[in-house]
C-alpha cells in the first residue's frame, strides 16, 4: 500500500502486475525514500552549495520581516507585483496615506507641547 495509495493505484491492480514490475515498483520506491527533502540521494555522490540571491525573495523576506506585516490584518497575503513601486499606483496611495498620518501625529504633538496648552 506505501506504493500504490500515493500513487492512486488500487491494490488489486497492483497485485495484478507481474511480479518483476511489482518488484521494480518497490524497489524504485525503496531508492527515492532515502532522498532529502531538497531532492538529494546519498547514492548520487557529494554535492555542494551556493547561496543565489533573488531580488524578489529578498524583497519578500523584508516585508515579511515588518512591523507593518506583523500588524497585518489576519487573513492578509502578501502578493507580488511586477515593476518598481516607484511605478505602482497602490504604492503611490500607500505612501500618501502613511505621509497624512505622520503629518497628522506631527501636528498632535506640536498642539500637545504648545505652551499654555
Amino acid at each position: 500500500m506505501a506504493y500504490c495509495a500515493p500513487l492512486g493505484i488500487p491494490l488489486s491492480s497492483f497485485l495484478g502486475w507481474d511480479p518483476d514490475d511489482q518488484d521494480a515498483a518497490l524497489a524504485w520506491r525503496a531508492y527515492e525514500s532515502r532522498r532529502c527533502p531538497q531532492g538529494h540521494h546519498p547514492d548520487e555522490g557529494r554535492v555542494h552549495h551556493h547561496i543565489n540571491a533573488c531580488q524578489s525573495c529578498a524583497d519578500r523576506a523584508r516585508v515579511e520581516a515588518s512591523d507593518e506585516w506583523k500588524n497585518a490584518t489576519p487573513g492578509s497575503h502578501i502578493s507580488t507585483v511586477r515593476g518598481t513601486s516607484k511605478d505602482c499606483a497602490r504604492c503611490a496611495e500607500d505612501l500618501a496615506e502613511h505621509l497624512e498620518r505622520r503629518r497628522i501625529a506631527a501636528q498632535e504633538r506640536a498642539r500637545l507641547m504648545s505652551p499654555g496648552r
